[in-house]
């Protein structure tokens, strides 16, 4: 027997961003019909899963629990964020100090 399948879509990011309100344009309208019609994995976007797959989820339909974000943030190492944060406070005093300099030529401290 086959398992009976649906699709979840995150069309969450399909839209035109406007002032006072938001606005589904006919490209965004075709591009989550054509990921509907599809009826296949889309990574960020969609996920075909089984209704056992949903019963194992306590029949929750949150997106989420579905269909992961892409995550199209650059990842660091633990050492190359600590080389950042060196680089950062190491920038943070020179600034710091070259104020100071400013402010006794100025005689605004002494």
């Amino acid at each position: 027997m086959r398992a009976v399948t649906t699709d979840v879509l995150d069309a969450s990011r399909e839209f035109k961003m406007g002032r006072a309100h938001n606005e589904l344009l006919p490209e965004h309208v075709e591009r989550i019909y054509g990921w509907y019609r599809g009826y296949k994995d889309v990574e960020g976007v969609a996920r075909v899963v089984t209704l056992d797959n949903i019963a194992a989820n306590d029949h929750t339909l949150n997106i989420p629990r579905y269909v992961e974000p892409k995550n199209e943030q650059q990842v660091l190492t633990v050492a190359e964020a600590m080389k950042r944060l060196r680089d950062s406070a190491e920038a943070a005093f020179a600034a710091e100090e070259r104020l100071v300099t400013i402010l006794k030529r100025e005689g605004l401290l002494t």
